[in-house]
């Protein structure tokens, strides 16, 4: 074996088209000098034992491998990345198995020779299908002949290895990421991971923003960019870190699946994470204008369509039963960014247009501990007043803490009585607050016309740079923000 104690590596004075490289391998006895030309390779015999160095498309010549490695064969890309360009599969006679498209369903490494096959199948298929030629059928020789070369299948590995996949948090939320490691004390010579629903076990859902140097993001079933593999190179991996954005629709309970090759890539094991359950928060707004009405302050990098947790301010009714004609009920979900404890949300009704007469105030705000989400009733004189506390107390259904974005759920009755009751069978102008609880800092936004429950269900989103989406009705642009007076203030 030739072992090499020092490895530097120097551009040679060559001419720069010969893109060469020249290496000084140090050896007990004597420095030994040579180029390699990525211009063409070539191989020099340093020893009458036939010990050779490689070419440049070998693996990285490293201080204790061995120099004698079998010849690198190149096949043809099986997938794209995210980027567009066509993955470089290379394949070595130490790893014969690798991951593809061709391992989405099933998440099963395959032979090189099956994955040269399935390629050419796929080629086949697509020129007959450009000509609109009709294929025959294998004759019974050709069957035969097909079977005496079937490739090796990979096998389920039946020993442990000490590896678990971890993610940042136990619950998914709508349009967030979330951080996914592969860790193991035990190397991995390849790997799949997704993301799936449990239920539906083959269902693959969200998509990998970022994956380690190493992995390609591909696309499997028609989504993009839902599933990582590693780039087929004689590796051995551990703790590997991915970056996955969650759909915004509900994908109910799913858990993060990887494939790992072991076993100097002759066998391979499944692996699962914990179930992840979908987070409350951020509110879906795809029933606006359909299920519920919704209410968001934007900023103006929030996007055209400005996704709830995005936004510098959010409210959504919901009118309860969503299947009844004659709604009983309001559930009020109210979202926004609060730094700390001296911030506060809140959503008021009141028939006066201007100075808030009689307004019935439910706000949300961030206890001390800044962990904690609090909710309070209160009942304004008009805006000459402070807010009092009204004699109804609310009760919070749920609540999360997002960072520095904060969101609370409470219900109120609209009908039957009782002192929580919002009568919004009657037209009220609804406000939107936001601001700190010391009076210094507070923004309303109010809807430009009296609402009741017979008018029809709204969308409205509004920017920050005064320019607003309505639907089907507008809201006064105006910030009005209450100075001098103590508002909030409790």
């Amino acid at each position: 074996m030739l072992t090499a104690n020092t490895f530097t590596a120097t551009r040679s004075p060559l001419s720069p088209r010969a893109h060469a490289i020249r290496l000084v391998i140090t050896l007990p006895s004597s420095p030994i000098t040579f180029n390699l030309d990525n211009a063409k390779a070539y191989q020099r015999h340093i020893d009458s034992s036939g010990t050779r160095l490689r070419d440049p498309h070998s693996p990285a010549i490293h201080p204790q491998a061995h120099i004698t490695s079998p010849p690198v064969r190149r096949y043809p890309a099986l997938a794209k990345g995210t980027s567009g360009e066509r993955c470089d599969w290379r394949l070595t006679a130490a790893q014969e198995f690798i991951y593809t498209k061709f391992s989405c369903d099933d998440m099963i490494p395959q032979h090189t020779t099956e994955v040269t096959r399935l390629l050419e199948e796929e080629k086949a298929e697509m020129e007959s299908n450009h000509v609109n030629t009709p294929t025959s059928p294998m004759t019974e020789e050709e069957e035969e002949s097909s079977d005496l070369h079937l490739s090796p299948k990979a096998q389920m590995y039946s020993g442990n290895i000490n590896m678990q996949i971890l993610t940042s948090e136990d619950k998914y939320r709508r349009l967030k990421t979330l951080e996914v490691t592969l860790q193991s004390s035990d190397y991995i010579n390849g790997f799949l991971l997704q993301a799936r629903k449990v239920e539906q076990s083959k269902t693959v859902v969200g998509t990998f923003l970022r994956s380690p140097h190493r992995g390609n993001i591909i696309s499997c079933n028609g989504s993009m960019a839902n599933t990582v593999v590693m780039e087929t190179a004689p590796l051995r991996l551990a703790n590997l870190s991915f970056t996955w954005l969650a759909p915004e629709a509900s994908m109910g309970t799913i858990e993060f699946v990887a494939s790992v090759l072991v076993n100097k890539s002759t066998s391979y094991k499944i692996i699962r994470s914990d179930p992840l359950k979908l987070n409350l928060y951020p509110v879906s707004t795809r029933e606006c204008a359909v299920g519920k009405s919704c209410f968001r302050y934007c900023m103006r990098n929030g996007g055209p369509e400005c996704p709830a947790h995005t936004a510098r301010y959010t409210a959504i009714l919901e009118y309860l039963p969503k299947t009844a004609e004659k709604k009983t009920s309001v559930k009020i979900t109210i979202g926004g960014q609060l730094a700390d404890s001296k911030g506060y949300l809140a959503v008021g009704f009141s028939k006066d247009d201007h100075r808030l007469s009689e307004a019935d105030l439910s706000v949300c705000y961030l206890e001390g501990d800044n962990a904690t989400v609090g909710v309070e009733h209160y009942l304004l004189k008009n805006i000459d007043y402070s807010p009092d506390l009204h004699l109804g107390e609310l009760q919070l259904e749920s609540a999360d803490v997002d960072e520095d974005y904060v969101w609370c759920t409470f219900t109120r009755p609209i009908t039957g009585g009782g002192h929580n009751q919002l009568r919004l069978s009657e037209p009220y102008y609804y406000y939107y607050f936001w601001g700190a609880r010391n009076g210094t800092t507070q923004s309303m936004k109010r809807s430009e016309k009296l609402i009741s429950t017979n008018d029809n269900l709204f969308n409205y989103i509004m920017y920050s740079s005064a320019k607003s989406r309505q639907a089907p009705y507008s809201v006064v642009a105006a910030a009005l923000l209450l100075a001098g007076v103590h508002f909030m203030c409790w």
